[in-house]
């Protein structure tokens, strides 16, 4: 039998066609992409005639995001803060401006060996420790001045461990709320995992601390 030429050819590149072109997949997967994983993934699927699609994490969204600035507790004003010794002492303190700022001038004390103007630096001096300043945390936060140093005191006053000293005095009508309150506050920061450095508002007159971290 003579097979024409143009039919021949016609079968031929018929035959080409079937193999260059895939079957459909049976389904298709989109998986987030993880190199070294991912492609293996990718290879066993195909053979089961499964279209696997990899996903990028690191979507526009998501990158301006992540570039978004955190909050920083350094920057917390109006606040009541703690700053612990290696002995197991602490300074306790109150501030208007800046945490961080606060900070820079007990710092400052100490380089000027500033004794009779700073508990702290007396106290490092005359104990020989140091304190702990990268583990400075906030107990509470006021923007009224009168109350936060009432709640500043109230710290002092129900502390064993306090290396500052009350500049004011409770009046005694306060002092079993005030002191059941204290009691609350350090019961939950004993016992907080989380959210170390997460500060609360409180209220006003008498000074209820039971609302801090």
């Amino acid at each position: 039998m003579v097979i024409p030429k143009n039919s021949s050819k016609k079968a031929i590149s018929h035959n080409q066609e079937n193999k260059s072109d895939p079957p459909d997949p049976l389904s298709t997967i989109v998986i987030p992409y993880v190199r070294g994983t991912s492609e293996k993934f990718k290879k066993i699927s195909k053979k089961y005639n499964i279209r696997t699609v990899f996903k990028s994490e690191s979507t526009l969204s998501r990158i301006l995001s992540n570039n978004k600035p955190k909050p920083n507790y350094m920057d917390t004003r109006d606040c009541i803060y703690n700053i612990p010794c290696e002995c197991g002492r602490v300074y306790i303190g109150e501030t208007s401006r800046p945490l961080f700022t606060r900070i820079k001038e007990h710092k400052y004390n100490f380089k000027q060996c500033l004794i009779d103007k700073s508990r702290i630096v007396q106290h490092s001096f005359e104990s020989g420790h140091k304190m702990k300043w990268e583990n400075t945390s906030i107990l509470q936060t006021e923007r009224s001045l009168t109350q936060r140093k009432y709640k500043e005191t109230a710290h002092m006053s129900f502390s064993d461990i306090a290396i500052s000293q009350p500049s004011l005095i409770l009046p005694d009508i306060w002092l079993p709320i005030v002191e059941q309150d204290i009691r609350n506050i350090q019961y939950k920061r004993k016992n907080a995992v989380t959210n170390k450095h997460h500060v609360d508002h409180l209220g006003s007159s008498p000074p209820r601390l039971d609302n801090a971290t």
